[in-house]
C-alpha cells in the first residue's frame, strides 16, 4: 500500500478544510445561506485549476490529481470498489447502532469522517492494483 503524501495533502487543504469549516458553521449557525460561499469556492478552485494547469504544473498536478475524479475508488477494481463501500456501511452501521445520527453533533462528526475517508481513499495506491499508463 503506497500514500501519495502530496496528494493528500492537497486534498485536505483545497477540499476537506472548506468542508470541515463549512459543517461547524452550519452547526453554529443554522442557514442554507452557508452553502453558497463553498459552492463559490468550490466552482471557482475547478476552473481555476483547470485554466491554469496549462501553464503551471503545479496546478497541473492539482487539476489531474485532486480535483479529477481519475483516483476515484469506484473505478479502479472491483476489489477496492466493495471494500470500499463495505467500510463506508460499516462506518454508518456503527453510527446508526450508537444512535450518534441522533443529534447534529453526531451528524457532523458522521459526515466529517466518511469525506475524510473518502478523500483518503484517493491517495491510496495498493500492491495489488493494476496501474494503466
Amino acid at each position: 500500500m503506497k500514500i501519495d503524501k502530496q496528494m493528500l495533502l492537497w486534498t485536505f487543504i483545497l477540499l476537506y478544510v472548506p468542508i470541515i469549516l463549512y459543517s461547524i458553521m452550519q452547526i453554529f449557525v443554522n442557514s442554507a445561506l452557508l452553502f453558497i460561499p463553498f459552492v463559490i469556492y468550490m466552482i471557482v478552485l475547478s476552473i481555476l485549476s483547470k485554466v491554469l494547469s496549462k501553464n503551471n504544473y503545479k496546478m497541473k498536478f492539482i487539476y489531474n490529481d485532486v480535483i479529477s475524479s481519475k483516483n476515484d475508488p469506484m473505478n479502479r477494481g472491483s476489489i477496492i470498489k466493495w471494500i470500499y463501500i463495505l467500510i463506508a456501511f460499516l462506518i454508518l452501521f456503527i453510527f446508526i447502532f450508537f444512535d450518534f445520527l441522533d443529534d447534529e453533533p453526531g451528524r457532523t462528526i458522521f459526515y466529517l469522517l466518511l469525506f475524510g475517508y473518502i478523500f483518503f481513499m484517493h491517495c491510496i495506491t495498493f500492491n495489488f492494483e493494476n496501474k494503466k499508463g
